[in-house]
């Protein structure tokens, strides 16, 4: 995954980042289960799946004593639904969960705030949307085509023939 190396500074400066790093590397998690190379192989797996991945990135206060005051928080790509159209209160139109400005740039995502088959959340949060801003999302897919707004798995597009051949097998 992704490694940050200090390469400008004195010695000691390359290496106070270079710890701070590490350090933050090890808290990174808002869900305090993963370190940061093991979300972005979690990312990854998630983008193969589902073809996206979504992270959040979380601001935190000094109080927390984290060596840098920020998190990310892994989101499925389940909990942004791609059956959510709308318009927003703004007049923003609102497309498979994303919200687009006039012009057609990304302003904020309708999420849930837990997994919708989540059964056991235990509160609102499994069933109502909440609008987050586009500057706190990382979306991770690959387009395919101009104007796409959301991820396609891999194999998406082999299923069908799959499905298809296996029952001509049968």
């Amino acid at each position: 995954g992704v490694q940050a190396k200090a390469v400008n500074g004195s010695d000691e400066l390359r290496a106070a980042c270079d710890q701070g790093w590490r350090e933050w590397c090890q808290v990174a998690d808002a869900d305090g289960v993963l370190i940061f190379e093991a979300m972005q192989a979690l990312c990854v797996r998630e983008w193969k799946e589902a073809g996206e991945c979504f992270a959040r990135i979380r601001p935190r206060r000094i109080e927390d004593g984290l060596p840098v005051p920020l998190q990310i928080q892994m989101i499925e790509s389940e909990q942004c639904p791609r059956s959510y159209y709308a318009t927003a209160s703004n007049g923003n139109v609102i497309r498979e969960g994303i919200e687009l400005s006039p012009i057609g740039k990304r302003v904020a995502y309708w999420m849930y705030g837990a997994h919708p088959g989540d059964t056991f959340a235990g509160s609102i949060d499994a069933t109502q949307l909440r609008r987050i801003p586009a500057d706190q999302i990382i979306h991770l897919f690959r387009p395919l085509r101009a104007g796409q707004l959301r991820g396609v798995p891999d194999l998406a597009g082999v299923a069908a023939h799959a499905y298809n051949l296996d029952r001509i097998n049968d």
